[in-house]
C-alpha cells in the first residue's frame, strides 16, 4: 500500500481581525506566502510536478473568491500547468484538504500534492466588499470582471428543520454546550497554556514576514490569550452573545488573519529526492453530530479514527505505530451518535525521524 509522507509544513503568522499583523494583506496574497516558503525551504524539489494545490477557506467572498487556491498558486510563482481547488468545510477546510491529498496518494493518483489554508477575517469576512484577485492571469482570464461577493445569499435552501440551526454561526451555538453536555466557562486548557509556555521550544515553521507590525506593534505573535489572564479575571467577563450564556471573550475562539501550506507526498517519492519525512498520515476519518451542538464534533472524529486504527500496529526503520489507548470520553460525548448533520474530519498522523533545523 502505497504510504503517504509529510514532507514539510509552514505557516504565516496568526493576526487579530480587523487590528492585527495580518490585516493589510490581501487574502489572496496571504495565501501565497506559505506556497512561496515551501518553494524556498525545498530547492530539490520540483513544485512543477505537483499534482493539485488543495487550498481550504471558510470565505468564499471577496480576496478569497474566484477559486483562491488557483489564484495564490499563481502568485506563488508555481507553475501555471499545475491545477489548484479551494474546498470548504468550515472550520476543518485545511485539514480536509490534507484529508483530500492522502486519498489521492494512497489510491495512486499521485505523487506529490500540497494542502493549504488561508482565512483572511478582515479582507474576507462576512459582507465584504467586491474585489478583483490579485493574479492579473486570473482576472484576464474571466474577462477582466469583478469577483462578487458572496457572504449573503439571497435565498436560503431549508430543507429540515435543522438546516437554519447548521447556517448559524459557531459563537450563539456555543452556548448549548453547558447544561445537558456538562461545559461550563471554566477553562482547563488556561493553565495548560501557561505550562507549554515555560516549557516552549523556538518554533522554526513559521515564516517571517518583512512588515508584520500590527495597529499595537504586535511582531508575529499570536495574541489569542493575555499572559495574565487568570481565572478569576474570566469569571468576571459578561456573556457575548446571551444574557446569562456560558460563551465569552475569554473563552471563544478569536477572529483571526493567516494562512499554512503542507507538502505531501508518496513515502517513495520522498525517497527518490532524499528528503526526510516529518510524518506519515495513517488514516482519517469524518464524523457528524447535531447541529446544536456542532462545537464537540472533533469527538466522534477523532473517536471513529482511533477505533479504525486501534486494530493496526505498522512498524518501519523510522518510525513506530503503537496500538493505541482507548480514548478518554468527557461528559460532553453523551448521546453525540444520536444524529449526524455538521461534520468534521479527522487525521491520524505518525512522527517520524525529527527533522533537521
Amino acid at each position: 500500500m502505497i504510504e503517504a509522507v509529510i514532507v514539510d509544513a509552514v505557516r504565516t503568522p496568526i493576526g487579530r481581525a480587523f487590528k492585527g499583523s495580518l490585516r493589510s494583506i490581501r487574502a489572496d496574497e496571504l495565501a501565497a506566502l506559505p506556497l512561496r516558503a515551501l518553494i524556498a525551504r525545498n530547492p530539490q524539489v520540483d513544485f512543477a510536478q505537483t499534482e493539485d494545490v488543495i487550498m481550504g477557506a471558510a470565505s468564499s467572498s471577496g480576496e478569497q473568491s474566484a477559486n483562491v487556491a488557483r489564484n495564490a498558486l499563481l502568485l506563488a510563482g508555481i507553475d501555471d500547468r499545475v491545477p489548484g481547488v479551494t474546498v470548504n468545510r468550515f472550520c476543518a477546510s485545511s485539514l480536509h484538504a490534507l484529508r483530500m491529498a492522502f486519498h489521492a496518494i494512497r489510491s495512486g493518483e499521485g505523487e506529490q500534492f500540497i494542502a493549504a489554508g488561508v482565512e483572511s477575517v478582515s479582507r474576507a469576512g462576512a459582507g465584504a466588499a467586491p474585489t478583483r484577485p490579485r493574479s492579473t492571469r486570473a482576472w484576464m482570464a474571466r474577462g477582466g470582471r469583478c469577483a462578487t461577493s458572496t457572504s449573503r445569499w439571497a435565498s436560503r435552501p431549508r430543507t429540515s428543520p435543522s438546516a437554519t440551526t447548521s447556517r448559524a454561526s459557531s459563537g450563539p451555538l456555543g452556548r448549548d454546550l453547558t447544561g445537558p453536555r456538562g461545559l461550563g466557562r471554566e477553562l482547563r486548557s488556561l493553565r495548560r497554556r501557561d505550562h507549554s509556555r515555560r516549557g516552549a521550544r523556538p518554533r522554526r515553521r513559521r515564516r517571517p514576514r518583512r512588515h508584520d507590525r500590527g495597529a499595537r506593534g504586535d511582531r508575529a505573535r499570536r495574541r489569542r490569550a493575555a499572559p495574565r489572564t487568570t481565572m478569576e479575571v474570566l469569571a468576571t467577563l459578561e456573556p457575548a452573545f446571551v444574557p446569562g450564556g456560558s460563551v465569552t471573550a475569554g473563552n471563544s475562539c478569536p477572529l483571526n488573519d493567516g494562512a499554512a501550506a503542507v507538502l505531501v507526498m508518496s513515502a517513495q517519492r520522498a525517497e527518490r529526492l532524499a528528503v526526510r519525512p516529518r510524518a506519515r498520515i495513517l488514516a482519517s476519518s469524518v464524523a457528524a453530530v447535531e447541529p446544536e451542538y456542532m462545537g464537540v464534533g472533533p469527538i466522534p472524529a477523532i473517536r471513529q479514527l482511533l477505533n479504525a486504527t486501534a486494530s493496526r500496529s505498522t512498524t518501519s526503520t523510522s518510525s513506530r505505530s503503537t496500538r493505541p489507548s482507548p480514548p478518554r470520553c468527557c461528559r460532553a460525548c453523551a448521546g453525540l451518535a444520536s444524529r449526524r448533520s455538521s461534520s468534521t474530519p479527522s487525521v491520524a498522523r505518525s512522527r517520524s525521524a525529527t527533522p533537521s533545523g
